[in-house]
């Protein structure tokens, strides 16, 4: 009792301190610390989530929930002019971005094809000798429009200059974030959903270091998918449908959320909010479409669910049962069918849902995320930042703690082999599968969602 009106006395001294500590702990993980250094890493995202736990269970008025909101502004800030220490994504988009510059285009040109040319562009592009950096230059580009542009435009403003591009696109996502936030909050309060819940996405340690910090685009797509929610709920439908495009031109994902628009518009609306978001994605991608457009970003699809592996759960187990049983990876097989059987879950819960509301809408994208990264053979950490927003529309929070475990997943990276250590996997999915089978049975959650 006298611990706890302490800290109600105390409570603005203790954010502000809370949050100039967690400040020199992003700092310090995201200038000095690589991701080989797992110990250290693992380390001071334990204790910066610790910080993100304390803000949310302190019990504080609304008014220190704002300040709580700036200080996730600021904390995002802290990583402007740092280089992406934990991923290397970031050489495709500015590969990509360079090409696009150049006059060329990053669906149809092989990197690893490209760099043994005599182009005239071939120095430009690679300025910096960028293709030693490439992980996948084997692979065609598979970012869509809005995401190449954002790299045209980190290439356009510093051609030659690594740090200068990434700051760039670093701008666009956060200041994408910075809608989801506000975006996030008006919809929390439209739904009258407790309004604390977007200190869950505001905070938490995964979003800031893996969309602010590592310069992946799910910022940009789930802002796009926000603010298409929120116009179809002022009835801008048509609106709504193009930015919805916008959201599946930043990343593929959202066009596994389509099906749950059908029973939520007019036949006549539905018809047309389709066709909307039909021709934008043809006019965003017509640009680059050529003869081999098709064949080559098919080819790279093909080689990302038969040959691409990480931290994946149900895969796991199926590849361990094709060893035992066959001696060998089976992911040619396994992967493409574990895609299908996420599109049938889908396909039946839109088919099924009754519950016809925005809210549920929301809800149904958290149900079809999760149920596409339980099947999927690749589950990188920034993966879970859509899940981690939808989820303050419900009650579920094993997302929350799977955005601590999920970090173990960076011990892969302490040597240039790259090997997965499953043991810590396989503890990675007992915590997280025993917390939600606790919400699902014990607590009764998804009858809560269901509603």
């Amino acid at each position: 009792m006298c611990f706890n009106t302490f800290l109600q006395k105390n409570s603005l001294s203790l954010i502000v301190l809370t949050l100039i500590c967690s400040l020199f702990g992003y700092i310090f993980l995201g200038y000095y610390v690589e991701r080989s250094s797992f110990t250290t890493l693992i380390t001071i995202y334990f204790f910066l989530f610790l910080a993100y736990l304390f803000f949310y269970k302190l019990n504080i008025e609304n008014k220190y929930v704002n300040i709580l909101l700036g200080g996730a502004i600021i904390l995002r800030l802290a990583f402007l002019f740092m280089l992406p220490n934990f991923s290397d994504d970031y050489f495709r988009f500015i590969w990509d971005g360079r090409l696009l510059n150049n006059g060329l285009n990053p669906f149809t040109i092989l990197p690893s094809t490209f760099i043994e040319s005599n182009v005239v562009q071939l120095q430009s592009v690679n300025q910096g000798n960028l293709f030693k950096h490439l992980n996948s230059p084997d692979y065609f580009t598979l970012y869509p429009p809005i995401s190449q542009f954002v790299y045209y435009i980190g290439a356009k403003l510093s051609p030659d200059n690594v740090k200068g591009s990434v700051i760039i696109m670093r701008l666009f996502i956060l200041i994408a974030d910075i809608g989801n936030i506000i975006l996030l909050s008006k919809l929390l309060k439209y739904f009258r959903v407790n309004s604390k819940n977007i200190i869950l996405y505001a905070l938490n340690p995964l979003v800031i270091l893996e969309l602010t910090g590592n310069l992946h685009f799910e910022g940009i797509m789930l802002f796009f998918l926000l603010l298409a929610v929120y116009l179809f709920i002022k009835g801008f439908w048509d609106y709504a449908a193009i930015v919805f495009s916008f959201s599946i031109a930043t990343k593929l994902i959202p066009l596994m959320f389509l099906p749950f628009l059908w029973k939520r518009l007019l036949k006549k609306q539905l018809v047309l909010v389709y066709l909307i978001i039909g021709l934008s994605l043809y006019a965003l991608f017509a640009v680059f479409i050529d003869a081999s457009f098709i064949n080559n970003i098919s080819s790279s699809l093909d080689l990302y669910f038969q040959k691409f592996e990480f931290n994946a759960s149900v895969f796991y187990i199926i590849r361990w049962l094709g060893f035992l049983f066959h001696g060998h990876d089976i992911i040619q097989v396994a992967g493409p069918l574990l895609a299908l059987l996420t599109f049938s879950s889908i396909m039946y819960l839109a088919y099924a849902e009754k519950q016809l509301g925005w809210k549920h809408f929301i809800e149904m994208v958290f149900i079809t995320n999760a149920t596409y990264l339980l099947f999927t053979a690749t589950v990188h950490p920034w993966y879970l930042t859509i899940l981690i927003a939808t989820s303050i529309f419900t009650n579920y929070r094993f997302v929350i703690l799977w955005s601590l475990m999920i970090m173990l997943s960076y011990a892969t990276y302490q040597t240039n082999n790259y090997i997965e250590n499953l043991c810590l996997v396989g503890f990675e999915y007992i915590v997280v599968g025993g917390y939600l089978i606790y919400e699902v049975f014990v607590l009764k959650r998804f009858q809560a969602i269901s509603k």
